[in-house]
């Protein structure tokens, strides 16, 4: 009941905001009914949506690979949102409320500019706790290794920065990050990596909400620093390694740092090959960033990937 009540209170609210807007804009000749054409498309889209789900229920089509595709695919044209000023003012309290919590943490803490800083400032020893992790992140995978500068000869040194941030959660957080701005275009290749479509995010949050389906978000830590460089990169000795004569020796990446402009393409790489090729699930054809495993038992898993967060759904 509650879900039929929904439905009708959506399409109400959709008919309401589109003759809102066309007669707004009914003076600018036409432009009023083209997006009344746009909201008519959005309601479409959601109808054809409710198809899926209800076909969905019967059995007939959660398991079909096609059918996900099928649904992505007519739902990608540009929608009418139903209740765009209301959701546009919810975002704003939102970020508002993050933003206050933001303020709260840093009254009781202080974010440095730099290495020297954060190493000389009055909460140094928990800003060099987290240098320490970061280090030892890079060293557990093996990131980069120090060679003799005459190995880096004719080629650019890329220079570094470290990144202090204290989280939501109070947290204190230090990332070594490359100036991807110093690269020139020798540094890198194709620098494309997909994101998902919230067309997609959208059929998903309904396929759960009908279904019944279960829901976990999971976010990969150190996500650049697992991905490997299909190219010689070199920079310069960064703070913090002191033990290293950056007189004599320069920094030689072999996996992703974040800053680098190819760092999002070969992440997403790595993540395509262990979901593809180690877990067997297969990458939809109208947005890669969803992945789909049907199981033996007809059972359905998807994976929703943006960048290093995932949303897994399933039973």
């Amino acid at each position: 009941l509650i879900g039929e009540a929904s439905k009708a209170l959506a399409s109400e609210w959709n008919l309401t905001a589109a003759d809102k807007r066309a007669s707004t804009w009914a003076h600018d000749g036409g432009e009023g009914n083209k997006r009344a054409k746009t909201s008519e498309k959005g309601q479409n889209s959601g109808q054809i949506a409710d198809i899926e789900v209800k076909n969905a229920k019967n059995g007939q089509s959660v398991d079909s690979i096609d059918s996900v595709d099928s649904a992505l695919s007519v739902d990608s044209a540009p929608q009418h949102e139903a209740s765009g000023d209301e959701l546009s003012q919810e975002i704003k309290d939102l970020a508002l409320v993050a933003e206050q919590e933001r303020i709260m943490i840093l009254a009781e803490g202080y974010e440095p500019k730099s290495f020297k800083d954060a190493v000389t400032c009055p909460e140094k020893d928990k800003w060099k706790t987290a240098i320490q992790k970061e280090i030892a992140g890079h060293k557990k995978n093996n990131v980069l290794k120090f060679v003799q500068r005459s190995k880096a000869r004719g080629k650019r040194l890329i220079r570094t920065k470290w990144v202090f941030k204290i989280k939501r959660d109070g947290t204190y957080k230090a990332r070594l990050v490359v100036l991807g701005c110093h690269q020139t275009k020798h540094d890198f290749g194709e620098i494309y990596a997909p994101v998902l479509k919230w067309t997609t995010l959208r059929i998903l949050f309904k396929l759960i909400a009908e279904l019944d389906l279960d829901m976990i978000q999971a976010d990969i830590s150190t996500a650049f620093l697992n991905a490997a460089l299909d190219q010689e990169i070199f920079i310069d000795v960064p703070d913090g390694y002191d033990h290293i004569d950056s007189d004599q020796q320069v920094g030689m990446l072999l996996k992703c740092l974040y800053g680098l402009k190819q760092s999002p393409r070969m992440w997403n790489f790595e993540l395509d090959d262990c979901l593809v090729n180690d877990l067997r699930f297969t990458p939809s054809k109208i947005d890669p960033c969803l992945y789909i495993k049907t199981h033996s038992d007809g059972k359905v898993t998807f994976i929703l990937v943006y960048v290093d967060d995932l949303l897994v759904v399933g039973h």
